[in-house]
């Protein structure tokens, strides 16, 4: 997977999230586009657990 920054910052690893929710903590995705829950950046985001 390629990456850039490693910090969130690039978008350069931006994927589509197929099933379970992210926990968001990039900069690069404004707060409308983390709501929506189907893309994240798996350099810094992890997934949630219930």
């Amino acid at each position: 997977m390629p990456t850039s920054s490693r910090q969130g910052v690039s978008g350069a690893c931006l994927v589509r999230v197929l099933q379970g929710q992210p926990d968001q903590r990039e900069s690069y995705l404004t707060s409308g586009e983390q709501g929506h829950n189907d893309q994240f950046l798996p350099c810094c985001a992890r997934t949630k657990w219930r």
